[in-house]
């Protein structure tokens, strides 16, 4: 128990992950993209969740990045929880309109973003 004790702490990056089997954030948002396409239940879902996706590219190539470079299963996860969360942030407030795509996802009180926010916490 004595090694518990210690402050120390080892992080390790991707590449350890990878050479244990686990996949890298941009091939887990790949397979997090495809389930959802190929899931008929997960329809609605997946038309929200390719555009969070294709907005974060756009935001990307609008700061000189590739549109084909690498897109993090966190950064992916933290739009959809901004998203989901949006009524609760101090710039609300000075938000005069959401993008029109955003209001269509949650047209007649389906919250698609809290929806999506819920079902990527449980995988």
């Amino acid at each position: 128990m004595e090694a518990m004790d210690k402050t120390e702490m080892v992080l390790l990056g991707a590449g350890a992950s990878l050479e244990a089997g686990v996949p890298t954030a941009t091939l887990m948002t790949k397979r997090m993209c495809q389930n959802f396409e190929q899931s008929s239940k997960l329809q609605r879902l997946s038309k929200v969740l390719n555009f969070v996706i294709g907005a974060l590219i756009f935001n990307g190539s609008c700061e000189g990045k590739s549109p084909y470079g690498k897109l993090n299963i966190e950064d992916v996860f933290n739009a959809i929880d901004l998203l989901a969360n949006r009524d609760t942030l101090q710039a609300d407030a000075f938000v005069s309109s959401w993008h029109p795509t955003i209001q269509k996802f949650e047209y007649k009180r389906a919250p698609l973003f809290h929806y999506l926010k819920l079902l990527l916490a449980k995988a």
